[in-house]
């Protein structure tokens, strides 16, 4: 494998990396401010409903208007679909916002006759139906604040148990970034560094004449092609070397022949 392809595929790497991180990190912001926007939601529901008791005994009275109670049963029911169904005017995503689903069905189950007991409470004709109605409201308004409260702490659980997960998530994948950092570290001091130093060591005895040396490199990278060029420029230095060394010899046999001859002419002579 090439050695910029090397880079690429650990600067590749790394950028999911650090990008999966940045995602974890507006996930836990994200559902910090959702949860927490739940939760307060949930409390509330928890206060309309004693809200709810104190004025369904003051509309029973004849002490309050049935409008306050009609106004908090409106927004409890609201909120309630909300929460179970989605709702984008209280910021509530469509579907269920949270795993507890069932929970949530629980109170929905006590509150559709408790809500209809209450339209019954402020607009029943009948003394007795309203009679009825407030009894009714009196002996569940205790279940129904229960349920609710059970579903907040549920819902704070949640949240917890989702946000501790992310943040784990998160500094697991800084253990991995650093771990895959380190690695990569190590592979190029050990398959790039490693081999440059010994082949700048290798060349050095190639510049200072040692033209016999063949550089040994099997890798299929850069610095196996730079290798392969090397040897065959060494060779190509070597076998000129040869030439030269054998025209050489040529040249100092034919002088010393010719010396030869010279001599014997001016014995002659």
């Amino acid at each position: 494998m090439k050695i910029e392809t090397k880079v690429q595929a650990i600067s590749i790497i790394y950028t999911l990396l650090f990008v999966t991180i940045f995602i974890l990190q507006y996930l836990i912001i994200e559902s910090h401010e959702q949860y927490g926007h739940i939760i307060d939601l949930a409390g509330k529901q928890s206060m309309l409903t004693q809200k709810m008791s104190k004025e369904a005994y003051d509309v029973f009275s004849g002490v309050d208007s049935i409008y306050t109670l009609r106004e908090t049963a409106a927004i409890f029911d609201v909120t309630l679909n909300g929460l179970l169904n989605g709702n984008n005017p209280l910021n509530l995503p469509t579907g269920p916002v949270t795993k507890i689903n069932s929970q949530l069905e629980k109170i929905n189950e006590i509150w559709i006759p408790f809500y209809e007991k209450i339209e019954i409470l402020q607009s029943g004709p009948d003394p007795v139906e309203r009679a009825r109605a407030f009894s009714f409201i009196k002996e569940n308004n205790i279940q129904l604040l229960k349920e609710v409260d059970r579903a907040v702490v549920m819902i704070e659980t949640g949240a917890l148990t989702t946000l501790q997960l992310l943040k784990k998530l998160q500094f697991a994948l800084f253990i991995i970034a650093f771990i895959a950092g380190l690695t990569a570290l190590v592979l190029l001091k050990t398959h790039v560094l490693a081999k440059v130093s010994r082949l700048v060591e290798q060349t050095k005895r190639v510049s200072n004449g040692d033209l016999n040396i063949e550089l040994e490199e099997h890798s299929k990278d850069e610095i196996g092609e730079l290798v392969g060029s090397i040897n065959t420029l060494v060779r190509w230095l070597r076998e000129n070397k040869q030439i030269q060394e054998h025209e050489k010899w040529i040249k100092d046999g034919a002088l010393g022949v010719n010396s030869v001859l010279q001599g014997d002419l001016s014995v002659e002579e």
